[in-house]
């Protein structure tokens, strides 16, 4: 178990790099007022994407660059499929993981910029099941020191996913793994 969380973060950082490393080589080459990039950039591109997927052993990326101005550049390299060696395509649906976070707490602050929601809203609100939910802001939620539990550290949950790797697990099941644990610490 421990071991397959272990590859599952570290293959984290590889791709985080590779993206990384696609991003500086399309900022530092735009220049002009075209609405392309041209073809050294993306050639440029290009060659960041491989040889940052050769140096982390990473079977397939779709990397995406949209610069006002300038274009947009999305390339598919490697492997989207390793048993049948299809390639990636820039229609195929991909996990995005952690950066849900980031698309999650926007539409919050929006829904807060529009008066429907107050960010001192107290969790109680819309999950009174949860341990200290009467002490717990969605502000706590946001800025993650809500002293919750983090599903991804419960055994139970890891040992379906070690087993059932394809399981689709809904936003109420995994609400309901954190809130089965004690809080780590308070908000």
């Amino acid at each position: 178990m421990h071991h397959t969380k272990h590859r599952l973060t570290s293959v984290m950082t590889p791709l985080t790099t590779v993206l990384l490393t696609v991003l500086l080589v399309a900022f530092s080459g735009c220049g002009g007022s075209d609405d392309s990039f041209s073809d050294d950039i993306k050639n440029r591109l290009e060659a960041a994407i491989e040889t940052r997927m050769a140096e982390y052993d990473v079977p397939g990326v779709i990397a995406g660059v949209w610069v006002p101005g300038h274009g947009e550049l999305v390339v598919g390299k490697g492997k989207a499929d390793i048993e049948t060696g299809k390639a990636p395509e820039s229609a195929d649906k991909v996990r995005i993981g952690s950066i849900t976070k980031t698309f999650v707490a926007t539409v919050v602050l929006l829904l807060a910029e529009e008066g429907k929601l107050s960010l001192d809203d107290k969790l109680s609100r819309y999950e009174p099941q949860a341990p200290n939910a009467d002490n717990i802001t969605i502000r706590h939620l946001l800025n993650m020191t809500s002293g919750l539990f983090d599903y991804t550290s419960d055994s139970t949950f890891w040992g379906t996913v070690l087993t059932n790797a394809n399981r689709v697990w809904t936003p109420r099941e995994l609400v309901d793994v954190a809130v089965s644990h004690t809080p780590k610490f308070s908000p």
